[in-house]
């Protein structure tokens, strides 16, 4: 993965790079989008009987084809580990029949490592596509996922 960071920063525009690089103390994979109230928001927690521990492995197979940013898809099965770890945090008003939250968007599939953070124009659009280019065969190997987390929009 390290490896893989330094090849972006050889393969794109220091400006753009520096702009529009997910900062590594700040990368995450977004299980879970939606509007909670306050008060929905602490009654959240991890089952008691859950089996999930952390820190997990979460195995990253490449660039999915999203144009708004470079993102790295997260492999099927580590798609599905973090779909279970979802299944059993207990609080959402709601379920859907496959155990998920009823509310919000699912999206345990991708980390963020280039996004536009308001940069427009052609030469973003390139850079990322040169950064992807010079990335497509790389192993990207995995990552450890270390924490679960809440943001208050």
């Amino acid at each position: 993965f390290d490896q893989g960071i330094e090849t972006c920063a050889q393969n794109c525009d220091t400006n753009i790079h520096e702009w529009c690089l997910q900062a590594a103390q700040t990368r995450h994979i977004t299980m879970w989008t939606g509007n909670l109230t306050n008060q929905s928001a602490k009654c959240l927690r991890m089952s008691t009987g859950h089996s999930f521990g952390l820190p997990v492995n979460i195995h990253l197979v490449g660039w999915n084809d999203w144009k708004a940013g470079n993102y790295l898809q997260v492999s099927d099965a580590s798609n599905e580990q973090l779909l279970r770890f979802l299944r059993q945090i207990e609080g959402f008003a709601a379920r859907r029949p496959n155990g998920l939250p009823a509310i919000g968007q699912i999206s345990c599939n991708h980390l963020s490592l280039y996004r536009k953070r308001g940069k427009r124009g052609q030469r973003v659009i390139q850079e990322f596509a040169r950064v992807r280019k010079a990335l497509e065969n790389h192993n990207w190997g995995h990552v450890k996922g270390v924490s679960v987390r809440i943001k208050v929009v």
